[in-house]
């Protein structure tokens, strides 16, 4: 559980009462298999996604790309119909799934650098949204600054 908390950083904060009967459904199913290990003086059961399991993961991941890909589209359109700001302003990145971090067996792997490269590209994104957002931010503020200095310099008409 420990585990599934760290590789989806945060995203999905497990309990004994819900993790243990879907490993048991997935076990079931042949989409993992389970071993008992002996760590630290204790018998666990060490689970590993088996080829039909990572087949159907990567399915959902994929699935799950297209649903955000779909929401951020809906989002762009109500921003221009609804809201009247040019779509063409408003870029959303692919949302990188939290799940994929268990199909990373070995970090070293080609596999494994693929999906560093897209976290690094996921980032750099969303970096330069919020160095765009940081520019718009301050160039409001410097307007309203002037703004509220212009009107607190100028004479008050008499009364």
């Amino acid at each position: 559980m420990k585990e599934i908390n760290n590789r989806t950083k945060g995203f999905w904060q497990p309990t004994p009462g819900g993790v243990y009967p879907i490993l048991n459904s997935l076990e079931k199913s042949g989409y993992i298999c389970g071993q008992w290990e002996k760590q630290k003086n204790r018998k666990v059961k060490v689970y590993k996604i088996t080829k039909s399991g990572e087949l159907i993961l990567r399915r959902a991941i994929l699935k799950q790309s297209e649903i955000f890909s779909n929401i951020g589209s809906l989002f762009r359109e109500f921003s221009g119909d609804v809201l009247n700001v040019e779509a063409t302003n408003i870029s959303m990145p692919e949302m990188p799934s939290p799940f994929t971090a268990f199909l990373e067996e070995n970090p070293n792997s080609s596999e494994g650098l693929k999906s560093l490269e897209q976290q690094r590209k996921h980032a750099y994104e969303a970096f330069k949204m919020m160095q765009e957002k940081l520019k718009n931010i301050d160039k409001r503020i410097r307007e309203i600054k002037k703004a509220t200095a212009a009107n607190s310099q100028s004479p008050t008409p008499p009364t």
